[in-house]
């Protein structure tokens, strides 16, 4: 207790002089006459307008301070003043807002302010100020707690004074962790702590079964192909075409060729195994045609039995006497241009020289059918009879190259490659005398 050094509670000796233990008020103070009766010292300072004489106390506080709101328009909060300071028995004042500085302090048996950082501290009897955080800031302070991730960190209520309790922390965060709540005082009780349940976007998830929810963009994603309405996943073949993939590195928005994939049919004698091209087509793979295989020859693919052979021989025969003769013909002799042979039988009916005749000349007739073929063999003029050949052919540029079986084993006689020309209805095929270099050509007509 300090006494009263003013006019009010001590004057001259002798001149306020009162009885030991009386009580009066001046103004708002509460005064007591002290032992030796010799002036009145201050005993409290009472609210304003509660002091009344005679009256060893003063009265309990009845009026709050006021609030002090606050809130800005933008995501994150403004800085602010504190909110309003109560009077003796009132209660601080409150303020809302996301970022603020200290709030109120309660008087002797107040409470003290709320604000979003820190309480107030409660005076002789009242209660700490209440904290409440709404942030995703990380910061580490005084009685502070702090999640993994996503965090947020609270600082701790107020403390309370002498028989007061401690002030409230309440958090609602998007990590769900509360700090304690502040100590109570002197008698008192500690603050309490709330949570409040955290705001996800994937909780409850909102997202499709193909879609994949994804928290920190706070969106529904495809991690495959988004083709059309539906999301494909990696690796996923296209239903309809089986040399399409779902390839994200390529393409997230379409199938992708599966170039050198396995489809279609499988490995066999006369063809490996089909594959997708760069087309994302399924291609076959054949071994080449006239390739022996079980029964005969691949011909596209397929082992096929040989349509000629030399058990029953039937190539067309040659009629020498029906050749027409053309010799010492002048100018340029048409050139070979190759081309598709039409399955049929051809048959020699003119041989043209350019030069001289020579004194043999080698002519032949063909059935052709696929990679097979027969052939008969006649020199003209005619001095041995017709031989005949069966096996299979090919078409390399502008050559007709033969793999066939003498018929007639006792002739030594072979099918040279020959030069040829294809025409709609027959062809040409072409020699050269090796002793003067006359060019020969026979042409052949297709039944």
């Amino acid at each position: 207790m300090v006494p009263a050094c003013t006019s009010t509670t001590r004057g001259v000796e002798g001149e306020d002089g009162c009885t030991a233990g009386e009580v009066r008020c001046q103004g708002d103070e509460l005064q007591q006459c002290d032992a030796e009766g010799v002036a009145f010292e201050v005993k409290t300072q009472c609210v304003p307008g509660t002091c009344i004489d005679g009256q060893s106390s003063c009265p309990d506080a009845q009026g709050s301070g006021g609030a002090s709101t606050t809130s800005d328009g933008t995501s994150s909060g403004g800085v602010f003043s504190s909110g309003g300071s109560s009077n003796v028995g009132g209660a601080g004042g409150s303020r809302s807002s996301m970022t603020v500085t200290s709030g109120g302090s309660g008087g002797d048996g107040g409470s003290g302010g709320d604000t979003p950082t820190g309480g107030g501290s409660s005076g002789e009897g009242g209660s700490g100020g209440a904290t409440t955080t709404d942030t995703t800031t990380t910061t580490d302070t005084t009685d502070t707690t702090t999640t993994t991730g996503t965090t947020t960190t609270t600082s701790s209520g107020g403390s309370s004074g002498e028989g007061g309790s401690g002030g409230m922390t309440v958090t609602a965060t998007s990590s769900a962790s509360a700090t304690s709540g502040g100590t109570g005082g002197d008698g008192g009780s500690g603050g309490a702590t709330s949570t409040t349940a955290p705001s996800l976007f994937c909780s409850p998830n909102p997202c499709s079964s193909d879609l994949r929810c994804d928290e920190d963009a706070d969106a529904c994603v495809c991690d495959g192909c988004l083709i059309g309405a539906s999301c494909v996943d990696a690796d996923s073949l296209n239903g309809s075409n089986s040399c399409e993939v779902c390839d994200p590195a390529r393409s997230t928005t379409d199938y992708s060729p599966d170039t050198g994939a396995d489809c279609g049919s499988s490995e066999d004698e006369c063809s490996g195994q089909d594959t997708c091209n760069a087309s994302a087509s399924c291609r076959p793979n054949h071994f080449a045609d006239r390739t022996e295989c079980s029964d005969g020859y691949c011909e596209g693919g397929v082992c096929t039995v040989p349509v000629f052979d030399c058990i029953a021989p039937d190539p067309p025969a040659i009629d020498t006497d029906a050749l027409e003769i053309l010799v010492g013909l002048t100018g340029t002799p048409p050139t070979p241009t190759g081309g598709t042979l039409q399955p049929g039988r051809y048959t020699p009916f003119r041989i043209q020289y350019y030069g001289e005749q020579p004194t043999t000349t080698n002519t032949y007739s063909f059935e052709f059918d696929g990679i097979f073929v027969q052939v008969a063999h006649q020199p003209y003029p005619p001095w041995v009879p017709q031989i005949e050949f069966a096996g299979v052919f090919e078409s390399v540029d502008d050559t007709l190259e033969f793999d066939l079986q003498p018929c007639d084993p006792q002739f030594s006689t072979e099918i040279p490659t020959l030069e040829y020309s294809a025409t709609t209805n027959g062809m040409f095929t072409f020699a050269t005398d090796p002793n003067d270099g006359t060019r020969i050509v026979i042409s052949y007509l297709r039944e």
